[in-house]
Order: C-alpha cells, then structure tokens, then sequence
C-alpha cells in the first residue's frame, strides 16, 4: 500500500479518536472497551470461518481445534457469571438476538406483545415487519404501559393477553429506568403456554453487576441481548436460557436462516470484557448507578425536567428528559448538545402517542461510558451546569465546547479495566 493511502486511512481513525476524546458521551447504547480487549480483535480469528448447528465442539468446517476452545470458555465464564445453563455468542448483535426469537416462536398468523416505540421499546417485531415479506405474517400488540410509574401495568396486560391470546411476549427496554414487576406475571404468561423473552441489550452490565434482577432468575425463558452499552464487550449478540429446551428452539431462527459464520475474533474480545466484568462488574455498575441518580437530581434543581423525581429518576444507568418546552428533541436539543460535543439520542415519550407530529419530546441520557471513565457523583453537578448553559441559558456553543473539552481532558484513563490508567484514545 501507497504511503499516501497509509496516511490517509490513519488519519481519518485518529480524526475520529481526536474527535470522540473529547467529547462527553452520554449515549446510553455505547461504552468503552479497554484497549486489551480492542486489541484482540485484530487476530486471525477474523479470518477464518466457522459454523455449527447445536452442539459447538461439533463444527461444519475441519480447522477448528482452537476456535473451540475459545468459544467453550467463553461460555463457560459467562455461564457462571449470569447464572445460565445455555449461552450462544453467534449473534452479530442485540438486534440479531431479538430477530431470532421472533422468528424460532412465531408462526404466521400469530401475536406477539411488545414494548411501543412511544414505551422506550426496541420494537423489534415492528422493524421486522417493516420487510414487505413480513408484513402481514403476523400480528403486534403493545405491553400496556403505565405512564405514572413508566412501568408494564399488569392488570391491563393480563386482560389484553388473555384476549389476543399471544404465543410470545418481549420484555425490556431500550429505555429502561426500572426494573419491571416480573415475578408478579411471568407465570401467569408461562401459564398460558405463551414463551417469555427478555431483551437485556440495556442493563445486562448492571445484571452482570448484581444491580439489576437477573431475569432468568424471575422465570423469563429466554434473554437476547447485546453485550456492549453497560457491558462493556465489543459490539455483538447473545443468547441465554436455563431451558434446553428453549434454547434449543430459539437456536433454530438463528442459525442458519440469520447467521452463519459467527465472526469468531470477538471471542476473546468478550472473554477477557467478561473476566472484567467478573472482577470489577459490582463496583462498576453501582457506581453507574449512582451517577445516573445524582445527575439527574442535579439536572432537575436546575430546572429542567427529569422525568420521575418522585422515584429517584432511575434504577438503571439511563435518564429521560422532557424537553418539550426547549423544542423538538432531534432537531433542536440534541443537535445544540451535539455541538457543544455532548452526545445524546431524541426519544418518544409515552405522552408522545397522542401527537399529530412525528416529533420527539424526550431525550435520553446514559452514564455508562462516562463511569467507565473514571466520574463520579462529584462530576455530575459539572455536566449539569453544562447542560443549563446551552439548554436554559442560550450560551454560545461553541464556549461551551471549550468548557467541555477541557474538563473531559481529566478523563482520558479508564476505569474498572485490567488495563487501569490507559487512555483508550492513545495507546
């Protein structure tokens, strides 16, 4: 390769890391791994090909002496870490994991529950219906929201079940603030003979981290999750059951309609994020929680409007502001945030159902990356004031994104890592 070619394939990773570094990410879907595990991503496993039905050690190419090792420990530390007696790491991703269930119990013709976009959902059944080849095969109806406690309500979801008669139900959110009640309705679903899937893609670090109730714990059949916002792995999917045979069905609509050669580099990638969930996943995920619950009381003394004060704002690592009175959220708050270098994401709000626009009233805040970072409860007052400025006050952003870079410069070594006091921008 050309020198030139060189320089500018480098160029544009170190605009990017120069760029990201100084930034204050409060996206919630997004973490930082350590450079370890970044690292490991770059072996030969990436090049090499690997398939199988069932049982992993049985593979369908000849070569895989090592890659089955390395798949059977990883599940194996993770089995122990999330108290699951059947893990499959073959999903790409969060969304892949979902798909797959919906596709291994649903027959056309069939309904199924989930959360509404209005609800914080990750609607995957919606997103799939969106192919024309779905479109009609088969049926969705919302979990019934209660908007006081932003919360599944029971009672309504027990009569709708019972009415639409669903084969299977999705729990989880995508913006998740608390734990939903499911030791008070998942047997009574199981009951009727509907399959019960719980998509952790949002809290499965704080699962990991013995902060949030492991759903596998409370009945649910299946979990599908991603393992990359407050986990801390690459980017990718997985599968987990304490029902062989659950999991046995749910493997059917991964592989081979979805997935077949797994991408088997980001193994040990997650291997050694699991060792460190393992070590560190307790004080990590308490700390992320402390931080969400501090800035959002700080935030709401400042005026802006946290939504439920009167629970502490969250018992995750996700924050939902109202900001329907600054404006639109994709077009107007997050983009006056995204120039100042605070990222964030518009959502809907429940209260949005009910809108003659498609707008977003709502955005949504997540302190996963900025823990992993090294803040704390006493830096959450700082990025309060940050957003007063730009959001209450009107100052000019581009003040405002000198602040912010400099404070984030004392940032720059990760936290809750094997790789402690490295800058994951400059290694």
């Amino acid at each position: 390769m050309s020198q030139d070619k060189r320089i500018l394939i480098e160029k544009i990773i170190d605009d990017h890391n120069g760029y990201r570094s100084q930034t204050l990410n409060l996206s919630a879907s997004e973490n930082m791994v350590s450079p370890t595990v970044r690292k490991y991503l770059a072996s030969d496993l990436g090049n090499r090909y690997s398939t199988y039905y069932d049982d992993p050690a049985e593979r369908n190419y000849t070569g895989q002496k090592t890659l089955i090792d390395i798949e059977l420990k990883t599940q194996q530390i993770a089995k122990e870490i999330f108290k699951s007696e059947f893990i499959d790491f073959r999903p790409l991703g969060g969304h892949m994991a979902g798909i797959s269930t919906i596709l291994s119990f649903m027959k056309p013709g069939d309904t199924m529950f989930e959360n509404s976009i209005f609800d914080g959902g990750h609607c995957l059944a919606s997103r799939l219906k969106s192919a024309p080849f779905f479109n009609n095969l088969f049926n969705i109806e919302d979990n019934p929201l209660d908007s006081e406690t932003y919360n599944i309500d029971i009672q309504n979801m027990i009569r709708l079940v019972k009415e639409k008669k669903p084969s299977l139900v999705i729990f989880g959110f995508s913006t998740i603030l608390f734990p939903e009640p499911l030791n008070e309705i998942v047997d009574q679903l199981k009951n009727m003979n509907i399959t019960v899937v719980y998509d952790a893609s949002h809290v499965l670090g704080l699962i990991g981290g013995k902060t949030f109730p492991n759903p596998l714990d409370q009945g649910v059949d299946l979990i599908s999750t991603s393992h990359h916002k407050t986990f801390f792995g690459p980017q990718g999917g997985v599968l987990l059951s304490n029902s062989e045979e659950i999991f046995s069905k749910a493997r059917k609509g991964l592989y081979p309609p979805l997935v077949g050669n797994h991408h088997m580099h980001r193994l040990p990638s997650i291997m050694l994020s699991l060792y460190e969930m393992k070590e560190y996943g307790e004080m990590y995920a308490k700390q992320t929680i402390k931080n969400s619950k501090k800035l959002g009381a700080e935030l709401y003394n400042y005026g802006i409007n946290v939504l439920y004060p009167d629970k502490n704002f969250t018992q995750t690592h996700i924050l939902l502001v109202d900001v329907s009175d600054i404006g639109n959220a994709d077009m107007v708050s997050t983009q006056i945030l995204d120039k100042a270098g605070i990222i964030s994401i518009g959502v809907y709000l429940p209260r949005d159902k009910t809108t003659k626009n498609d707008t977003k009233s709502g955005i949504r805040l997540g302190t996963a990356e900025i823990t992993r970072m090294g803040m704390k409860e006493s830096d959450m007052g700082q990025i309060a004031e940050f957003f007063k400025k730009l959001l209450i006050d009107k100052k000019d952003k581009n003040e405002v994104e000198v602040e912010i870079k400099d404070y984030v410069k004392k940032f720059n070594k990760i936290d809750f890592s094997y790789d402690q006091n490295t800058d994951p921008f400059n290694f």
